[in-house]
C-alpha cells in the first residue's frame, strides 16, 4: 500500500506555503493526503483492535494505541512531505516521542479508576508555549520555526465545524500568556467552545494535519449523532528532547525495515564521547532526514563553487589574451 504521489508535495512553494500558514496559525490542513482504501483499511484494523478491547474491558476508550496495528501506520510517518515538515520544524535530528489515537464519542479512566466520558457535553482544551515543563516551545531560530512538540495527524473520519471534534486557538502558539489551555477555557472563555476563538476545522477523511503542542488545542464537545470523531496522531521532538520515557517507544523497534525509520525510533541525545579522553572529538547525532531546501542549498554551494571556479578561469584566459593582443600592438 504506497500513498498517491502528487506533483505538488515536491513542490518548493507548496511546502513554503504549508510552512507559512502552520508558522502563522499553529495549525495546518493538507487535503486528501490518504485514499478512501486506504481509510477503509485503516480503520478496519483500529476497529477490530477496538472491538476487542471493548470486550474485555466493557468500555469504548477516547484514547487507543494503533502503531503497532499495521505497518501503513509507520509509513504514513516517513512520506517525504511528513518528513519534510518534520525537519523544518523539529530541525533535521528529529525522533518519534510517541503516537496516540483519539475518538469521540468515548471515555477516559483516570489514574484513580474513574471513567470520564468524552462526548456531547465535555470536553477539554490544553497545550500551550509553557505547557509540560516548557517542553512545548515555540521559537523562531534562524528565520526557521522550532517546536519541541510537533504533531502529525490524520483524520479518518469526516468533521465539520458544527460537529466539534478538535479545535484549535490560532496563534496561540505564540502567545505571551503562560497560562495553559485549561486555564485559558475556564478564564477566558467560560467553558465557552462556541467563542469566536476557537476554531473547529473542517476536516474529511484521509486528511493529513500539523500542528503543535504549543497551539492552544482540545476536543470540543462532539455533536454529530450519527457519526465519531476518529484521528490518529504521530508526536514528533526535536532530537535532543523527549517528552516521554523513551522505553514507550523502544518497543517499535522491531517495527523497523528502513534506514530511516530506524532513525526515527533512536534515543534523545544531543552527541557521544568518551569517556576515558580527555581531548576528543564529540560524535554528533546523524539526521533522520535533511529537508529538500537544505540539500538543494549544499548542492547548489558545492557546485556553485565548481562552475565559479571554472567560470573565473575562463574569465581570466580572455583578460591575459585581451592584455597580449593589446601589448602585440604596442
Amino acid at each position: 500500500m504506497h500513498i498517491e504521489h502528487k506533483d505538488c508535495y515536491q513542490d518548493s512553494k507548496f511546502v513554503s506555503k504549508i510552512l507559512y500558514q502552520f508558522d502563522s496559525l499553529g495549525f495546518v490542513r493538507v487535503p486528501g493526503f490518504l485514499s478512501g482504501p486506504q481509510v477503509e483499511h485503516l480503520n478496519a484494523v483500529i476497529d477490530k483492535s477496538l472491538a476487542e478491547f471493548i470486550e474485555a474491558e466493557g468500555y469504548a476508550p477516547t484514547k487507543f494505541p494503533f502503531f503497532e496495528l499495521d505497518p501503513f501506520f509507520f509509513d504514513i510517518l516517513t512520506h517525504e512531505l511528513v518528513l519534510e515538515m518534520c525537519a523544518m520544524v523539529t530541525g533535521e535530528w528529529f525522533r518519534l516521542d510517541h503516537a496516540i489515537g483519539l475518538e469521540q464519542p468515548g471515555k477516559m479512566r483516570l489514574d484513580n479508576g474513574d471513567l470520564v466520558s468524552q462526548d456531547e457535553t465535555t470536553g477539554n482544551l490544553h497545550g500551550a508555549p509553557y505547557a509540560s515543563q516548557y517542553s512545548c516551545f515555540y521559537a523562531n531560530v534562524y528565520q526557521q520555526p522550532l517546536a519541541g512538540q510537533f504533531v502529525v495527524g490524520i483524520a479518518l473520519e469526516d468533521q465539520k465545524p458544527s460537529d466539534g471534534g478538535f479545535c484549535y486557538i490560532p496563534g496561540s502558539h505564540k502567545h505571551g500568556d503562560h497560562r495553559l489551555g485549561k486555564h485559558v477555557l475556564k478564564d477566558v472563555l467560560g467553558d465557552d467552545f462556541d467563542s469566536d476563538m476557537v476554531t473547529v476545522p473542517q476536516l474529511n477523511a484521509g486528511d493529513l494535519v500539523f500542528f503543535t503542542e504549543s497551539t492552544i488545542h482540545g476536543m470540543a464537545p462532539w455533536k454529530a449523532q450519527s457519526r465519531r470523531r476518529r484521528n490518529i496522531y504521530y508526536k514528533i521532538s526535536p532530537g535532543f528532547l523527549a517528552w516521554r520515557s523513551y522505553e514507550g517507544i523502544k518497543k517499535y523497534l522491531p517495527l523497523a525495515r528502513t534506514d530511516i525509520q530506524r532513525k526515527l525510533l533512536r534515543p534523545p541525545f544531543v552527541a557521544e564521547f568518551k569517556e576515558d579522553q580527555v581531548i576528543g572529538e564529540n560524535k554528533f547525532r546523524e539526521a533522520t532526514y535533511i529537508p529538500k531546501t537544505k540539500r538543494l542549498a549544499a548542492e547548489f554551494t558545492g557546485g556553485g563553487r565548481e562552475a565559479l571556479g571554472i567560470l573565473t578561469g575562463v574569465i581570466r584566459k580572455k583578460i591575459s589574451n585581451r592584455i597580449g593582443k593589446e601589448s602585440g600592438k604596442g
